[in-house]
């Protein structure tokens, strides 16, 4: 009887064993991939300021569109990807809905969003909305903004694909 008690704790121990070391090697799989997006994640640009930030408040509207512009040198630099996200996480996306039409929002959102000016400068601009633009919409499908912002932004991409399409 000790035996067989001896025998199933060795069997016991060895099955822990080998459960953890494919939870272990799954975790490492997982950790690889998250750093690969991670790493990607990085390429894009980060705002000094957002609606997250503590001092967010502490600025007029006008100081913050200011903050809020991509210096000439950064934005030649960035890939159409990097400023297709950058449209997607642009603070004040929202008003381009401001204006009592349409185009004169999405004209006023192209003054202040830096990011949307220079990649509609390029003769790539508007595929790269299309594809980046529902990259990110399908990546917010999994994926929620932390800001809580993932339908607004979805819609809005959605809405400028639409505009620069016609």
């Amino acid at each position: 009887m000790k035996k067989k008690i001896h025998l199933s704790l060795i069997l016991c121990f060895l099955a822990i064993i080998l459960i953890s070391t494919n939870m272990i090697s799954a975790s490492e799989d997982d950790n690889t991939e998250k750093a690969g997006n991670e790493q990607t994640a990085t390429d894009f640009y980060e705002y000094s300021i957002t609606i997250l930030s503590d001092d967010w408040f502490n600025y007029t509207v006008k100081e913050k569109i200011l903050m809020l512009q991509i210096d000439d040198d950064t934005l030649r630099t960035m890939s159409d990807r990097q400023l297709v996200y950058a449209i997607a996480d642009y603070p004040y996306l929202v008003n381009m809905y401001l204006s009592d039409s349409m185009e004169k929002g999405f004209n006023s959102l192209s003054e202040t969003c830096s990011a949307l000016k220079e990649l509609m400068s390029r003769e790539s601009g508007v595929e790269s909305l299309n594809t980046y633009g529902n990259e990110i919409i399908s990546l917010y499908k999994t994926t929620p903004r932390v800001d809580g912002q993932t339908e607004f932004v979805s819609n809005a991409l959605k809405d400028l694909i639409s505009y620069y399409n016609n």
